[in-house]
C-alpha cells in the first residue's frame, strides 16, 4: 500500500528507474538514426490552456448534440486537484460538493449524489460516494487523460444514476492503440499544502500486445484557511448553541494520504481489441471537527479533540473490448465489464466504528449499427445508431455501532437504444431506455429511544424508463440545439432504507420505504455562434419533477446519548439534526454563458509575438419546491473572466471568479456570503525530439486568500474552502 508520493516501495522505485532508463536509451537510439530537426521545429507553439469543448462530443467519428464539456491536455493537468469535484468546479454548470478539502463530489446544474454518475473507462466507479456526502469518489484526477461532463440528464446512456448528468473519465489503463516505442510520463507537484506524484509507463510486446503500468501517491497537510474554521454565528442560528472551541488559520484533522497503481494489457488486431486492467487505490482522510458528533458516556467532547477518519480501499478488475463486425449494417460491438470491491472504515480515535462495503459487478454490451437505412430505404443523409444491454449486481452493507442502513442486495437490468440521423445542416438524435431495479434488504438491529429494535425493511421492485430527443441545426458560423428529456431513476438504497445516526455527516437520516420512481422532464436550448471573431456559447435549461427526491431538515434533533428525538438541541456534541428523504414537486432552471475571443499581438520584426484568448463566463441555477421553499445546498450564481496567454513554449492563464451570496439555502439551512477568487497558472515546455517534452509549471488558486463558505457543502459552517494554494511542479514525457 502506498502512503504518499515520496514513500514508494523499493519495488516501485526499481520499476520506475528501469522505465526511465529504457525510455532514455530507446530515445537516444532513435535520435542517432533520425536527423536532428531544424531549430524552428523545436520551438512549436504550445496549445492554449483552455481546451474545453462545450455543447458537443465526438466519439469514434460520431457526434451528439446533447450539452457536454470535455477537458484534456494542459487545461486538465492545470486544474487537476485532490478530488474530482475540485478538479471540475471551474467548469460552467459544475460545482463542488465539498466535505472538507478531501471530499469533492461533482454538482451538475444543481444536481449531485445519486443523480450524477461517475464512470472510469465506461464503467461506474461503484464506490460509496452516492451514499453520503462524506464519501469520496475513488479516483485520482492526475491519472485522467480526459474528463467529459454531460451537463444534462444522461440516463439513456448511463442509467438512472445519471438523471442529473454524468462524468466520464478516460485514464488509459487499458491500451487501445499500439505505441511505437516504450513511453514514460511523470508528474510531480507540491507546495505547503501537500505533494503528489504520478508515473505512467506504456509499451508493446511484439506486434499485437500493448501494456500499461502506473503508480501514484498523494500526501496532503491540514487545510489552511484565512480566518476562523467554524462560523459560530451560523452554528448558533442553526442549533441554538455555539461550539466550545474554534481554530484559526487551519482546519484540524483534514490531512490525507492516498496511493495506488494499476497494470493493464490489450491485444490489438485488425478486427478490434480486447484489454484487461487490475487496479488498486487506498485513501485515508480526516473529517473536519464539527462534521461528526457522537456520545461519549455523557462527557462533552471539545471539537478540537475530534479525530474521525475515513480509511478506504478499492480493488478493481476491468475488461473492455471493441470488435469490428465488417457487416453492411452491423458495424461494431463494444464490451465493458468491471468488478469492484470497495470497503471503508469510519475510525474514531483509531478505532473502527462503522465499516461500509460495496461490491459491484457491472456489464455493458453495445452494438453499433446502421439498420435505419435498411428499415427506411431511400432515407437521405447518414444514420448511425446503437442498441445495448446494461446489467449490474450490487451488495452493500454498513456494519458497526454507527450503521445507518441495512445490508442490501440490488440488481439492475436495462435495455437502451440511441439513433442518430444527419443530413446537411440537420442532426437529430433520439434515445430510450427501460430498466428493472430490485432491492432486497436484510433485517437489522437499531437503537431507538434507548431500546434495541429489530427492523425488517420491505423488498422493492421498480421499473424506471427514460427517453431523450435532440435536434441540432447549423446556422451561419455556429449552430442551435434543442433537447427534450423525460428521464427517471429508482431511489437509491439510502433514500429508501436509511434509519439511524450518520455520524460523519452529523445527521440522523431517515429514508422513506414507500418512495416511488423519480421522474424529471426538461428542456435545454443551446446556441453556439461566432460574429466578428467573438464566439457565443450559451445554454438555458428548465427541469420539472412531480416527485423530486430531496433530503429535508426537519428542524428536530436526535440525542446520541439517550437515543431520542427532541425539538431542541441540549448539547452540541450530542445533537444530530434529523433529516428526512421526501418526494415533492420541484422545478429547476438555469443557464451557462461564455463569450470568448482570441487575440494576438505581434510587434514589428517579431515573427512569433504573443497571442491568447479572453472569455467572459457566467452560470446560475435556481431550484424551488412547488409547494413553496427552496431546494437545499444549491451553488450560487457566478461570473468569471479568463485571460489566456501564449508565448513560444510558454502558456499562462488568469481566472477571476465572483460568486454572489446564496440567500436561498433551503429549509433550516443557513445563508452563505458572496466571494471573489483569483486563480492562475504558468507553464513552460521544452520540446525535445521524437515527441519528448519537459514542462515546469506553477499553479495557484485563491491568490487573494479569500474565505469561502461553500453553499453546496454540508460542512460550510465548520470547514471553509482552502485559502491560498501555490504548487510547483514538473511534468516529463519520454
Amino acid at each position: 500500500m502506498l502512503h504518499g508520493p515520496f514513500l514508494l516501495t523499493p519495488l516501485t522505485q526499481g520499476v520506475l528507474l528501469c522505465a526511465v532508463w529504457l525510455s532514455v536509451m530507446e530515445a537516444r537510439a532513435q535520435e542517432a538514426a533520425v536527423p536532428e530537426p531544424p531549430p524552428a521545429a523545436q520551438q512549436q507553439n504550445t496549445a492554449l490552456p483552455n481546451v474545453s469543448v462545450q455543447a458537443t462530443r465526438e466519439e469514434a467519428g460520431q457526434t451528439t448534440p446533447e450539452p457536454s464539456t470535455t477537458l484534456s491536455g494542459a487545461a486538465l493537468r492545470n486544474r487537476a486537484a485532490s478530488t474530482l469535484g475540485a478538479t471540475l468546479q471551474d467548469e460552467l454548470g459544475v460545482a463542488n460538493a465539498s466535505f472538507g478539502a478531501n471530499v469533492g463530489l461533482p454538482v451538475i446544474r444543481g444536481l449531485s449524489g445519486a443523480r450524477v454518475r461517475t464512470l472510469v473507462g465506461g464503467a461506474g466507479t461503484n464506490d460509496a460516494s452516492t451514499i453520503s456526502a462524506d464519501h469520496a469518489v475513488m479516483t485520482e484526477p492526475l491519472l485522467a487523460e480526459s474528463i467529459t461532463v454531460w451537463k444534462g440528464p444522461a440516463a439513456v446512456r448511463f442509467g438512472g444514476g445519471a438523471l442529473g448528468g454524468a462524468v466520464e473519465i478516460e485514464d488509459g489503463r487499458i491500451p487501445t492503440t499500439l505505441p511505437s516505442r516504450t513511453r514514460f510520463k511523470g508528474d510531480v507537484r507540491g507546495g505547503m499544502e501537500g505533494r503528489s506524484a504520478v508515473a505512467k509507463l506504456d509499451g508493446r510486446l511484439g506486434g499485437a500486445v500493448a501494456w500499461h503500468v502506473d503508480v501514484h501517491g498523494r500526501d496532503q497537510n491540514d487545510t489552511t484557511i484565512p480566518g476562523w474554521a467554524q462560523d459560530e454565528a451560523a452554528i448558533r442560528q442553526q442549533f441554538g448553541l455555539g461550539p466550545t472551541s474554534n481554530s484559526r488559520g487551519h482546519v484540524p484533522n483534514t490531512d490525507a494520504r492516498s496511493g495506488g497503481g494499476a497494470v493493464g494489457a490489450s491485444w490489438l488486431g485488425e478486427a478490434g481489441w480486447l484489454g484487461l486492467s487490475l487496479s488498486s487505490l487506498s485513501q485515508n482522510y480526516g473529517i473536519p471537527p464539527g462534521g461528526h458528533s457522537h456520545s461519549h458516556g455523557g462527557t462533552q467532547i471539545d471539537p478540537a479533540e475530534e479525530r474521525v477518519r475515513i480509511d478506504a480501499r478499492q480493488h478493481r478488475l476491468d475488461l473492455r473490448g471493441e470488435f469490428d463486425l465488417a457487416g453492411d449494417h452491423l458495424q461494431k460491438l463494444k464490451l465493458r465489464t468491471a468488478h469492484t470491491d470497495y470497503e471503508h472504515d469510519e475510525l474514531e480515535s483509531g478505532v473502527v466504528a462503522t465499516t461500509f462495503v460495496n461490491r459491484v459487478d457491472e456489464l455493458q454490451l453495445e452494438l453499433e449499427h446502421t439498420l435505419l437505412q435498411t428499415l427506411v430505404p431511400g432515407l437521405p443523409g447518414q444514420t448511425t445508431g446503437s442498441i445495448g444491454v446494461h446489467a449490474s449486481q450490487r451488495e452493500f452493507s454498513a456494519l458497526g455501532a454507527e450503521a445507518f442502513a441495512p445490508e442490501v442486495q440490488a440488481r439492475q437490468t436495462a435495455l437502451f437504444a440511441v439513433q442518430n440521423w444527419q443530413d446537411g445542416p440537420w442532426h437529430l438524435e433520439v434515445g430510450g431506455r427501460i430498466e428493472y431495479v430490485a432491492y432486497r434488504p436484510d433485517r437489522y438491529r437499531l437503537a431507538r429511544d434507548g431500546e434495541q429494535v429489530i427492523k425488517v425493511p420491505p423488498e422493492r421492485r421498480l421499473r424506471p424508463g427514460s427517453w431523450s430527443a435532440s435536434a441540432k441545426r447549423d446556422i451561419g458560423h455556429g449552430d442551435i440545439t434543442l433537447t427534450r428529456w423525460m428521464v427517471s431513476r429508482a431511489p437509491d438504497l439510502q433514500e429508501l432504507y436509511a434509519d439511524g445516526p450518520h455520524m460523519a455527516t452529523r445527521t440522523y437520516d431517515l429514508g422513506r420505504e414507500s418512495m416511488g420512481v423519480e421522474k424529471l422532464r426538461g428542456w435545454d436550448l443551446g446556441v453556439t455562434q461566432t460574429w466578428a471573431g467573438v464566439t457565443l456559447d450559451a445554454n438555458v435549461y428548465r427541469y420539472e419533477s412531480s416527485n423530486y427526491i430531496y433530503q429535508r431538515s426537519t428542524g428536530r434533533y436526535y440525542n446520541t446519548d439517550i437515543g431520542g428525538v427532541r425539538f431542541e438541541c441540549a448539547r452540541l456534541d450530542l445533537c444530530l439534526p434529523v433529516t428526512q428523504y421526501e418526494q415533492a414537486a420541484a422545478r429547476l432552471h438555469g443557464y451557462e454563458l461564455e463569450l470568448s475571443r482570441p487575440w494576438q499581438w505581434r510587434p514589428a520584426g517579431d515573427s512569433t509575438g504573443l497571442r491568447g484568448r479572453v472569455a467572459l463566463t457566467s452560470d446560475g441555477v435556481r431550484g424551488r419546491l412547488a409547494g413553496g421553499g427552496d431546494l437545499p445546498r444549491l451553488p450560487p450564481q457566478r461570473v468569471g473572466l479568463r485571460l489566456a496567454f501564449e508565448w513560444p513554449s510558454t502558456t499562462a492563464e488568469l481566472h477571476a471568479l465572483r460568486a454572489l451570496a446564496q440567500k436561498r439555502p433551503g429549509e433550516n439551512e443557513t445563508d452563505t456570503d458572496g466571494w471573489f477568487q483569483l486563480h492562475g497558472s504558468l507553464r513552460h515546455t521544452v520540446r525535445l525530439s521524437q515527441g519528448q517534452r519537459l514542462s515546469w509549471f506553477v499553479l495557484a488558486r485563491n491568490l487573494t486568500n479569500q474565505q469561502v463558505r461553500n453553499s453546496t457543502s454540508f460542512l460550510r459552517n465548520y470547514a471553509p474552502e482552502p485559502g491560498r494554494i501555490v504548487q510547483l511542479g514538473m511534468e516529463v514525457s519520454l
